[in-house]
């Protein structure tokens, strides 16, 4: 069945019907009955520093993975992460939500600051004769930050029809902002936050990937939610599927508040409002499956593969 610009096939329970959003027609479908399992993938990692986001790239034909304050290598024999600084080289610091992606042949390197009050970015560029990433403030150039705008320094890097563009979370006000790059600085582009900002939840951390020919979004926030939307050319529209199986962070969030009240002897009620579980997605395609890796609050990390179920 064919559908109209600017609408999606979806299924409902009479069958397939086309509509332009979520609301309308049910699910937008994926692949039938797939979803997020847990896997063997953050082995090798251990705990790093609180609500730190990895970020997990393949350079010369290595799989990388950088957090805050180290680097990692896979290694295919034992099926583990191995520290490997030399990753880091020339990050004076790596900073909380580091974010690797190649842009035209170039590999950038874009991290949030730490300094206290100081919301903006560094950008590095890496040098493949020296071996280290040099200091590139240009691939910074436009996304700044402030106390008043809050510390929005988790961001994800994409290309669509050979233009750039970023999604980078605003901690405390419950949205996201789109940017394109002009080529020479990155431009507030509200069309391509169109559809994000609905019940996201607060510190959102965005991680933007390709399936099936397919952009998709998932969303992580301070509650342990994931929310997960798919590219339909001109907006996001919500989709349940690409984040079916990962609901569990919100569960392991309300055990830790409760065994945490028992501790302290507190009352057994727990509020619901400060739970703290911050999840931090990296999803990255590594020997044709498809991993999400997630930090959270206490500086944990945990792995998941997209399990696939052709519809018969």
């Amino acid at each position: 069945k064919k559908c109209n610009t600017g609408e999606i096939l979806k299924k409902t329970n009479s069958g397939w019907e086309c509509a332009d959003d979520e609301k309308k027609g049910g699910d937008i479908p994926l692949i039938y009955g797939s979803e997020w399992i847990p896997a063997k993938i953050t082995d090798g990692l251990g705990k790093q520093d609180r609500k730190t986001k990895p970020t997990v790239f393949n350079m010369d034909g290595k799989w990388y993975l950088i957090t805050q304050k180290a680097g990692f290598e896979w290694d295919d024999e034992t099926s583990q992460w191995h520290t490997n600084n030399d990753i880091i080289k020339g990050i004076a610091s790596v900073g909380k939500a580091p974010t690797v992606f190649n842009m035209d042949g170039e590999w950038y390197l874009i991290t949030g600051r730490l300094a206290s009050c100081d919301y903006g970015f560094l950008g590095y560029k890496w040098n493949s004769t020296k071996l280290k990433w040099d200091t590139d403030d240009s691939i910074v150039n436009g996304l700044t930050g402030s106390c008043a705008q809050g510390n929005n320094y988790y961001i994800t890097i994409f290309e669509i029809n050979k233009d750039w563009y970023a999604i980078r979370g605003d901690w405390n006000r419950n949205s996201l902002i789109g940017y394109k790059w002009s080529g020479s600085k990155w431009i507030k582009n509200h069309d391509m936050d169109k559809g994000l900002n609905d019940g996201i939840g607060d510190y959102c951390s965005p991680m933007a990937f390709n399936m099936n020919n397919e952009l998709y979004l998932i969303v992580g926030n301070e509650a342990g939610e994931f929310h997960g939307y798919k590219w339909s050319g001109s907006k996001w529209i919500r989709s349940t599927n690409i984040v079916a199986g990962l609901e569990d962070f919100i569960l392991r969030g309300l055990l830790d508040a409760w065994v945490e009240s028992r501790w302290n002897c507190e009352e057994e009620k727990v509020d619901v409002e400060k739970i703290d579980v911050h999840i931090t997605p990296n999803v990255f395609n590594m020997n044709g499956n498809l991993y999400l890796i997630s930090g959270d609050a206490k500086g944990m990390f945990y792995g998941y593969i997209y399990n696939v179920i052709e519809e018969e």
